[in-house]
Order: structure tokens, then sequence, then C-alpha cells
């Protein structure tokens, strides 16, 4: 509260960014609507996902006529590792590649962090396969045996796939589930045709399940997508993290409610729908793309995702509200560091207070009391901690009498001594810090509750030197405070009498004031 007071541009500038943001979502939410905000995040994920397709393809095809032009399977398992893996690096989107021709021989090389998995034999060894790991340098780091997890007969679990590949010269895209029968599901791009021996000869490319994640919109946490190919089968492509977990806690995979709702809504390119699942509504977009073997992609993304991913149509104001949460920020902080302004400008900065130095006039009484200082001994000349004691003995004469004032920084005999002693022992020298200091020893002392509510301190000027002021206003229950007296530490009992802060030991005494007093 003091640095609004204190610092009207930061008041304004908080005031205008408060105004900015309440009007920046208000004008987001009147201009939201979700069957519109989906179809264009469709558009921008169907485009990213051709991209990335389409360098795909390419990998797919170059690799073909690599093939095409060697007799592969009559070169070494070295040589074959060698061309698969330079294919591979070219491209970080793909899982691996499997090559394997018509009579069941195989070569498959698959990506496994920063090393590569390989393994090359018949269809009649499927079940006993010799894998190798190598590094990104071919080296062999070990060796091991394991059946291949692949059914090979290329005319039997995906036959129609590879047929109609070899039919088209173009690539197919698939699952690896639909092609080999295997229970992961990654996306396979495979092609198939005639070799110069004029025997059958087919490539799987193995792509990863997470294909297009790195180009995914950076405002969408919820979402899952699924590709459909020229046969009609839906892929999964991906789900997001947060996606995943609603899938988890759900009776039904996400990828198969957003499947079923886009059947039910007529398997249109492009179209809009919309469904519930886990308790949100979602919309979900099918776009067409200009991908072989692709008719299209459809993404889902929850309501409120896409209200999250409307914030880029209005960069313009989100842009002028940072600048002006930045301008706030700079204000506070450039307010903060004027707040904590040295002694002598403290003092420079504010008038002599006329009230305080009638008062220090009057002499110490029932009511005002006088303190050289918080807790520097000017005996010692030096910090003195049982000092602050007979500043929390003071407080609590004054609580439990009638209420008072006292002043740190001056002397008996109504000197005016000021802080400077007693800030120059602080690690910050200021007024603010000595603030600062002084609650929390009356906090940790008494209490926040009682501080706040019966303490109040200021800081006055007197002869060019500023002093502390505490006005203490009478409890409503009787005060105890814990002091140190000849190196013993107990709870006791003080009021003020005459000019004087007395110590009430007597049981009974105590009793009978509290009674008549509170």
């Amino acid at each position: 509260m003091k640095l609004l007071k204190a610092n009207p541009f930061f008041s304004i500038s908080l005031t205008l960014t408060l105004l900015a943001i309440i009007g920046f979502l208000m004008q987001i939410e009147e201009d939201f609507f979700p069957d519109s905000a989906i179809q264009i995040q469709g558009e921008i994920y169907g485009a990213s996902f051709s991209k990335i397709a389409k360098t795909v393809e390419y990998d797919l095809l170059e690799l073909k006529d690599d093939v095409d032009s060697i007799h592969f399977f009559q070169i070494s398992k070295e040589q074959q590792l060698k061309l698969i893996v330079g294919h591979l690096n070219k491209n970080k989107n793909l899982k691996g590649f499997m090559l394997l021709d018509h009579t069941g021989r195989f070569s498959v090389v698959q990506r496994d962090k920063k090393t590569f998995v390989f393994a090359a034999d018949s269809a009649s060894k499927i079940e006993n396969v010799t894998w190798y790991r190598v590094n990104n340098k071919l080296e062999k780091l070990n060796n091991w045996d394991m059946a291949l997890g692949y059914e090979l007969n290329i005319l039997d679990k995906g036959g129609e796939a590879f047929q109609e590949s070899l039919k088209t010269q173009k690539p197919q895209w698939s699952s690896t589930k639909n092609l080999f029968g295997n229970t992961e599901g990654d996306i396979a791009i495979h092609i198939t045709w005639q070799n110069s021996d004029n025997k059958l000869t087919a490539i799987a490319m193995l792509g990863d399940i997470k294909m297009g994640q790195r180009e995914r919109l950076f405002e969408m946490n919820t979402y899952q997508s699924f590709m459909v190919n020229s046969r009609g089968e839906c892929i999964p492509l991906f789900v997001s993290d947060d996606a995943l977990k609603d899938t988890l806690i759900s009776k039904k995979p996400l990828y198969h409610t957003s499947v079923d709702s886009w059947k039910i809504t007529g398997e249109k390119f492009p179209n809009t729908y919309s469904f519930k699942y886990g308790g949100s509504l979602w919309w979900g977009q099918s776009v067409l793309t200009q991908v072989d073997g692709v008719k299209g992609v459809v993404l889902n993304v929850s309501q409120k995702d896409l209200y999250y991913s409307s914030l880029a149509d209005h960069i313009i104001e989100f842009s002028l509200v940072l600048i002006l949460i930045g301008l706030s920020i700079f204000l506070f902080i450039r307010a903060r560091n004027k707040s904590h302004m040295s002694l002598e400008d403290f003092v420079k900065n504010q008038a002599n207070d006329k009230h305080a130095s009638e008062l220090i006039k009057e002499g110490e009484s029932s009511h005002l009391e006088f303190k050289s200082s918080f807790h520097y001994d000017y005996h010692l000349k030096t910090v003195n901690k049982e000092l602050e004691g007979v500043i929390a003995k003071s407080i609590a004469a004054f609580s439990n009498a009638r209420g008072g004032t006292l002043l740190i920084g001056i002397d008996d005999d109504g000197n005016v001594l000021g802080l400077e002693n007693d800030i120059n022992t602080l690690k910050r020298k200021d007024v603010d810090f000595f603030e600062n200091t002084l609650r929390m020893f009356l906090n940790k002392t008494f209490s926040v509750a009682f501080i706040t509510q019966n303490v109040h301190i200021k800081f006055p000027i007197i002869d060019h030197k500023a002093i502390c002021r505490i006005d203490i206003a009478p409890s409503n229950d009787p005060v105890f405070v814990e002091i140190a007296k000849n190196s013993r530490k107990a709870e006791r009992f003080y009021l003020r009498s005459g000019n004087t802060s007395q110590e009430i030991t007597s049981l009974s005494e105590i009793n009978d004031y509290v009674k008549d007093r509170f």
C-alpha cells in the first residue's frame, strides 16, 4: 500500500494493466467460436502433416531407387545396414525400415535412442532371429536372439495393401498392425514393386507414432489425431500427454471415441463435429491432404484448449498487455528501490514533525516514554540485544495500562539522538529495513495479531533526525512478555506507573489488577 500511495505512476500503470487484461479476456470471449477455431487448427495441422508426410514418401522412393539399382539381398549384412542407416539419418521422423522379398528374406533396422537395432535373415527363422545393436558409427555393441515380431507373408496379413501398392506403384499408408499383425501399431508407409529380376520386393518404412508432434501448435495441450488412408483405414497419429491422462482414466480410449464420432457424422472430408469425452466437450475437424495413399487427417481438441489457442488470433492486443505488464514490473521495481532510500534521503524528503517536537517537551509520563535506541548500546558502542527486551517491556506496560507512546531515538533528558546508530548496525542501512527488523522482533515477542491490532509505528523527523514513534493502544487482555533477567527467561507482567514501567511479581497483585482492569 505504501508503494501505491507514494508512486502514482506505478498505481496508474497497474490500473491500466488490470483494465487491459480484463478487456482483452472479454474480447477473446466475445470473438471465440469453437467450430471456427477447430477449422483453423485442423487446416494448420493438416498442412503440417502433409509437409512431413511428403518428405517421408520422398525418402521411401529414394531408398527404393537405391535398392532397385543393386541386388540388395545379395550384398552383405554390413552393407545392408549401412545403406538403411544412411537413409534413416536423413529423416528424424522415421523409426525404421524393413525390406523383404517374395522368398521371405528380410532386413530390418530400427532406431533405438542413440543406437540402431538390426536383423537380417529369412522367413523360416523368424521365431529365433539374431539381433545386433550398433552405435552411430555402426560399431557392434552387443547381440541377442529373439523372435522377429512380424508376420512376413506379404500376400497374407497385408496382402490387399501390398497388392494395391504393386498396382499403383505409389507409397501406401497403413500401420504395422494391419500389415504384419503385430500389436504396436506404428505408422507404416510401404511400396511394393517388381524388381529387375521380375520378383516381388517390398519396403515398409516404420514411422514414429508421434509423427508430426514436433510441428504441433505450441498452445495446445489436450489433443489427439488420426489418419485415414486411401482404403478407409483409421490409423492413430498422436495423443498429447494431457489427453493420454484422460484416456487412462476413461473406460473407452479417446482414439476409439473420436473415430466413432467422426464415422457417425458421415466420414466426410472436410467435416466439423463435436463429442463428449471424460466430462469435457471436444471438437474434431477432418481435412483432406495432398499425400499419396492418405485420404485425410482428423484433429480432435478439447474446447478448453481451443479457447487458449484463440489467444494467437489477438497477438496485437496480447503484445500490448505484455508491454503494460512489463512497464508495471519496471515501475514496481523502481518504486521499491525508491522506498529503500537511505536514512539521509529519507530525512531530506520529509519536514520536521511539530507535533512530535511538542510531545517531547512534555517529558516522560504515564503515557509517554523515551528510549535512546532499539538495540544500540551508547555505553558499549555496539549492539546489545538486552535493550530490545526493554522496548518489549515498555510496550507491554502501556498495553496493560491505558496505552501510550514510546519514542525511540530520544534520551531520558529529551535530547534527539535519532536512529542513525541503530540503522548502521543493520544489513541494509535504511528506515524501511529498520521497521522490518523492529516488526519481526515484536511479532516474535508478542504475536502478529497483537501487534497489528494494538501497535502503530511511524517515523517522524525532529531537528533533521529520524526517530521511531510507537503508539500503543490499551489491550483487551492482560499481556505477559518473556524477558531475560539475570540470565533467566520468564514470562513477566509489566504495568505503567507514573513515568516508569514496573514489573508486578506478586501473583495475587496481578490477579487483583487483572480483575479490576480487564
